[in-house]
Order: structure tokens, then C-alpha cells, then sequence
């Protein structure tokens, strides 16, 4: 679960880097922003993700590092993906201001299973 502080510095600074892996762990690194934050999901919207995509549907654990622009406060997310192409929450992000002018083929829902902070300034 995503504390008040966490919680905070996703809704106000939505980059963060999501990690994910193939089925040989071999791990990939990219930018995304966090379209829908709650304390225990958060929702990523594929516009231009395929490898990241391929990716979760081999190997569904993902990591995320989310950063003050500063870096004085950071933490981790661990979670499991789902990649869904359909339903209710599709329809939610493509209506989505932040989507405003874009098609989204899909969305990466990231079930939140712990948080850490490793240091912080």
C-alpha cells in the first residue's frame, strides 16, 4: 500500500521508471507516467509500449522507482502487471485528459505488493 506521502508525489510528479523483464530476466528500463494512482494500483497507459508489454505478458513482476524532481525523496514500488485491452478502466484512460490527443491501444494495471524507501535526504 502506497502511503499519503507516496501517494502525494505520484499525483503531483507522474514519472516514474517501470522496470519490467522477458522470461529470461533479462530487465528493461523506461519513463512512463502513472495515469490513474490509487494506494494500491497504479495505471499506465500504452500508447507506444510494445516491448514493455511483450515484457509483462512473459514476466508480470515489475519494478518502479519513483523520484522527487529534487531526489530528496525516493522510493521503490514492487508489484505484479496485468495488461488489459478492454472493460471499463480502457474506456476511463482513454478519456483521461493526460490522453487528450492520443489512441491508447491498452493499459498496464501494476498491483502494488510493497513499497520501500531506501534512503531519502
Amino acid at each position: 500500500m502506497l502511503s499519503k506521502k507516496q501517494l502525494n508525489l505520484l499525483k503531483n510528479q507522474n514519472v516514474i521508471v517501470l522496470t519490467t523483464s522477458n522470461k529470461e530476466n533479462q530487465p528493461r528500463s523506461i519513463f512512463v507516467e502513472a495515469t490513474i494512482i490509487s494506494e494500491n494500483r497504479i495505471f499506465i497507459t500504452d500508447n507506444h509500449l510494445e516491448n514493455t508489454v511483450n515484457n509483462i505478458k512473459q514476466n508480470n513482476k515489475v519494478f518502479i522507482l519513483a523520484f522527487k524532481e529534487d531526489y530528496s525523496y525516493v522510493f521503490y514500488i514492487k508489484g505484479s502487471a496485468n495488461y488489459r485491452i478492454d472493460g471499463g478502466i480502457l474506456e476511463e484512460i482513454k478519456n483521461h485528459p493526460d490522453n487528450k490527443g492520443f489512441k491508447p491501444k491498452g493499459v498496464i494495471e501494476v498491483l502494488i505488493s510493497d513499497t520501500e524507501e531506501p534512503f531519502n535526504i
